[in-house]
């Protein structure tokens, strides 16, 4: 097997070879995560025959003392050809862990794959485990995406917020700062392991490579919810989700999501992913989306 590495350019290019490609993948994503949270990661490529793999390489705390596959969300490894066996592919990735570990004479730590329902086909057992993540798929006519895959119950939610007169809209760099003030005691009060820092937050809102930062709006000016969109290969994350309890209006976090599939939709993606849950009531919120639950092949081996 042939192991290269690959410069940004390189290695966005090639992930027009896969169908699994994401946000998570893409070199844009690679340096925000680096410059503004910390460590060091590197593309690698490998190649056996007609077969190749793109694998992004987190390094150096926080992410491992030696060496995990993936950063924040998930990443790889990824085929660059049409894969259909998830068995086939599982021991792919076992061999090119191996290689990887031989390469770099360093442990893999930990990996994580991207979203694919063939995954729960396999037998797992430690030290692989799957997460789950839900994703909407996005048809191309608004209307019927309003009217027929989200639930009566969220077409209620949006609808009560209009009538309070919540807006939305794309924040510009002035507001950000309040933004994150949201998004920081929100991650406080559902006591998240971590609070974002502000630098990473604000180059993806003011980067403009695949990431923005949307608000919600009360009619006194009031910003009562924020959120980051992420797209990249006709696929968007809903990420970062802040709003204040004390009185944001009914509705003010449905309306705010619905506003960010409708600029999914402007952009031409095909899916919108709500992102991993770490409860039921959360799954079943996001079910009413009309989201599907999509399994991740995730290892640790610490």
């Amino acid at each position: 097997m042939k192991i290269t590495i690959l410069d940004d350019y390189q290695a966005d290019l090639s992930l027009k070879e896969s169908s699994f490609a994401s946000v998570f993948h893409v070199s844009s994503w690679k340096r925000a995560v680096t410059e503004h949270v910390g460590g060091k990661a590197l593309f690698f490529f490998c190649k056996e025959g007609d077969f190749s793999w793109l694998i992004p390489v987190y390094q150096k705390l926080p992410w491992s003392t030696q060496f995990r596959i993936g950063g924040i969300g998930y990443g790889g490894p990824i085929p660059l050809y049409k894969t259909t066996s998830p068995l086939e592919e599982k021991a792919n990735i076992d061999r090119l862990i191996r290689i990887l570990e031989q390469h770099l004479d360093q442990k893999c730590t930990s990996y994580a794959t991207f979203p694919w329902e063939k995954w729960a086909e396999l037998p797992i057992a430690k030290p692989d485990f799957l997460t789950f993540t839900q994703i909407i798929h996005l048809d191309p006519n608004p209307s019927y995406l309003f009217e027929k895959v989200l639930t009566g119950n969220v077409r209620t939610a949006i609808r009560q917020a209009e009538r309070q007169g919540v807006k939305t809209r794309k924040l510009d760099q002035g507001e950000l700062q309040m933004a994150h003030h949201l998004l920081s005691l929100t991650q406080t009060q559902v006591k998240a392991s971590y609070i974002t820092p502000f630098s990473f937050f604000q180059h993806l809102a003011l980067s403009g490579e695949g990431a923005e930062c949307w608000g919600a709006f009360l009619e006194d000016g009031r910003m009562a919810a924020m959120s980051v969109l992420l797209y990249a290969h006709e696929s968007a994350f809903h990420f970062l989700h802040g709003w204040d309890r004390a009185f944001a209006p009914p509705g003010t976090n449905q309306i705010l999501i619905w506003a960010m599939i409708q600029r999914s939709l402007q952009c031409n993606l095909r899916t919108f992913n709500l992102g991993e849950s770490h409860s039921d009531s959360l799954r079943e919120t996001k079910k009413r989306w009309g989201a599907k639950m999509y399994p991740i092949l995730r290892g640790c081996f610490q």
